[in-house]
């Protein structure tokens, strides 16, 4: 399987700086002629264009999109599902933190709202801490009371800092903490995200998704590697 790599530009938002995906040919030079060179009205696609325009169009985008799942967005505040990132991409509105919760008769809710729909986007979340996030949220989980999810839900930000120190001190041969968005061509996806934890080698990551998406490569799920 061919491993994909592309470098995306980001802001650490809700909402960051959208990318440009373009599909460029190039044109052949013309043969010398005597003959006046033709105006630009008369001259045709070159033969080795792809038929179809749409593959000849540019797009705008944003790839890095994070929602309440992912632990630093919503140590910040946000509270955006992914219903409403979704529906956001495509013209909608959402709130902005600091949210009203009605208890205060002053407050004015911030709202935002493109421009223009996007083409594409692709929701981002952090894999790391999902399932600790979601116990300590969870009043039914086993785990709500625990030390470590009341000191969470005290303050997020800080319990992120914390968790997150895990990733920054104990690097695992040439690991580096940087994001890798991973973009599949179908919905023929691993049973779970592969964090940081399970691969901290960008070559174990390769691997993992190698072995994980094999038996579905038959189906063209092939995967798109981004290291930001």
């Amino acid at each position: 399987m061919k491993r994909l790599m592309m470098i995306s530009l980001t802001c650490i938002m809700v909402f960051s700086t959208a990318n440009i995906l373009c599909a460029m040919s190039k044109t052949p030079p013309p043969p010398e002629s005597s003959e006046a060179p033709p105006t630009v009205t008369e001259l045709a696609d070159p033969p080795d264009l792809p038929p179809d325009p749409w593959l000849r169009k540019c797009f705008f985008g944003d790839l890095h999109v994070h929602t309440e799942l992912s632990s630093d967005a919503f140590g910040e505040g946000t509270r955006t599902t992914l219903d409403e990132a979704y529906e956001f991409a495509r013209g909608g509105e959402i709130d902005l933190p600091p949210y009203c919760d009605g208890s205060d008769p002053d407050c004015v809710q911030r709202t935002l709202k493109l421009d223009r729909p996007l083409d594409f986007v692709a929701i981002t979340d952090h894999a790391e801490f999902l399932g600790e996030q979601d116990i300590c949220r969870d009043e039914n989980a086993k785990g709500y009371n625990s030390i470590r999810c009341k000191n969470y839900r005290k303050n997020t930000q800080l319990s992120f800092l914390l968790w997150n120190s895990r990733l920054s001190k104990k690097p695992i041969g040439n690991a580096t903490t940087i994001d890798r968005f991973l973009i599949f061509r179908s919905g023929n996806v691993p049973a779970r995200p592969i964090s940081y934890f399970d691969a901290p080698k960008t070559e174990w990551l390769w691997s993992m998704l190698e072995e994980e998406c094999a038996p579905l490569i038959v189906s063209l799920s092939l995967f798109l590697t981004i290291p930001i």
